[in-house]
């Protein structure tokens, strides 16, 4: 937090976050613009959608980030592929999409059940498989870069999500944007769209 405060970085919020006793202390000296979730705002020169998720916390939400140069959009931590986050998503020339679990990884690894249910839920985390079938509703000839995300330490492999995209993305013949697998402990170079 304090480097947002001390490098004046604008915070984006739902407002539902801001009610927190401690988001004053901390925000006090910063931007902080507020939205609702499922209503776009225009922050700058960007046209800002949050898109309302599926997942066990407050409010959470994906974005989908307009310009005149395009669009670009970033959802994880979502359960459910819902029809909402699928119309929102096309034609993006970025996204950074979960692709959480392997499910046999999951199902045979060392979590409790309780937590392998949890992950599989409408408010967990969406799987590899998952994660490929909302991509064959968005590949388009435009999609320039995918960065597959939030890759679980336990439940999945980098190298199998690769394979597995460049997979699909042979496949389905439409459009071959740079992959990028994400990494927790790694940023990602520049990516120029």
């Amino acid at each position: 937090m304090n480097i947002l405060i001390i490098s004046g970085v604008p915070v984006l919020s739902p407002a539902s976050h801001l009610v927190h006793a401690k988001a004053d202390k901390y925000f006090k000296k910063t931007l902080v613009v507020e939205f609702e979730s499922g209503t776009a705002f225009t922050f700058r020169d960007i046209q800002v959608d949050p898109i309302p998720i599926t997942h066990d916390s407050c409010d959470p939400v994906g974005f989908v980030l307009e310009s005149h140069e395009g669009r670009a959009a970033s959802v994880t931590d979502f359960g459910i592929v819902t029809r909402l986050i699928t119309e929102k998503l096309r034609g993006c020339r970025f996204i950074n999409l979960e692709s959480n679990h392997d499910v046999d990884m999951l199902m045979s690894g060392p979590y409790p059940w309780e937590l392998k249910q949890r992950i599989k839920s409408r408010h967990g985390h969406i799987s590899n498989e998952e994660s490929l079938g909302l991509l064959h509703e968005l590949a388009h000839e435009r999609l320039e870069v995918l960065v597959m995300a939030h890759l679980s330490e336990v439940n999945n492999h980098p190298e199998h999500v690769r394979r597995s995209t460049e997979s699909f993305l042979r496949d389905q013949n439409i459009c071959a944007p740079h992959i990028v697998i994400g990494d927790q402990y790694l940023a990602s170079g520049l990516m120029k769209i």
